[in-house]
């Protein structure tokens, strides 16, 4: 089994051995994709030919190389795989303001650049959520690269020279891949922020019990039926009440 093989079997487990290039390329359009769109962050299923290729045109990619050959090649593989690629940068710096104005879906970035390299804007750009999914790009086979590039967040890698056949597999595998992982991120956020929302709540309530000499569902009720009044939620006026017994 080939490395296209292997790559398209991570996302697509009934390709077998015996399957052609063809028949891989075939099936992919089957396979069901999960992709970002927008800023809501929703996932889309797609089963058929023609939800593959929205996928594709949807999903905007930023390429990161000093090395022009490479960017060029790369770009020309993905345009003509219906990826939007929106721009290019030469080196980690590039890429952060390139990344601060487009905040492309994907970003696919050389670990060894000048000025700086990929695996520091890499932390960059995943900490402040300028990309979904993070792909390196590298020469060497040492672990320390490899393992270096998997601690930032990325969702793989593709060592260079790359084989065509093995990019729009691994890239599929990994916007998946990133997919699932921001669903986790965003279900773990909303519960933090409903752990701190009761929490701001319980303090007013408290509040209000410690200077009005209320019960603690009267707190509650004042906290909700003045969320109603004002058409802001429970925990702004929760935040206001706190404001004003800490003046």
């Amino acid at each position: 089994m080939n490395l296209i093989h292997a790559r398209a079997k991570e996302t697509n487990p009934r390709i077998s051995g015996n399957d052609t290039t063809e028949h891989i390329q075939k099936r992919s359009l089957l396979v069901c994709l999960f992709c970002f769109h927008g800023e809501s962050g929703k996932l889309q299923l797609y089963r058929n030919d023609e939800g593959m290729k929205k996928t594709r045109d949807g999903l905007t990619v930023v390429i990161c190389d000093d090395d022009r050959f490479i960017v060029s090649s790369i770009r020309e593989e993905l345009d003509g795989s219906g990826y939007n690629v929106i721009g290019d940068a030469a080196n980690g710096l590039e890429l952060i303001r390139l990344c601060e104005k487009e905040k492309p879906d994907l970003v696919i970035v050389d670990i060894e650049m000048p000025v700086m390299g990929g695996i520091d804007a890499a932390k960059e750009l995943t900490e402040r959520n300028l990309t979904k999914c993070v792909i390196f790009l590298t020469s060497f086979d040492d672990a320390k690269y490899v393992q270096g590039a998997i601690e930032t967040g990325a969702s793989g890698y593709l060592t260079k020279p790359i084989n065509p056949d093995v990019l729009i597999p691994t890239i599929e595998s990994c916007i998946e891949k990133s997919a699932k992982f921001y669903e986790m991120n965003k279900k773990v956020a909303n519960i933090n922020k409903r752990i701190e929302t009761r929490g701001i709540i319980e303090k007013a309530q408290l509040l209000l019990m410690e200077n009005h000499n209320m019960s603690e569902s009267d707190a509650y009720g004042y906290i909700k039926n003045l969320s109603k009044e004002r058409s802001t939620s429970m925990a702004d006026v929760a935040e206001i009440i706190v404001a004003k017994f800490s003046d």
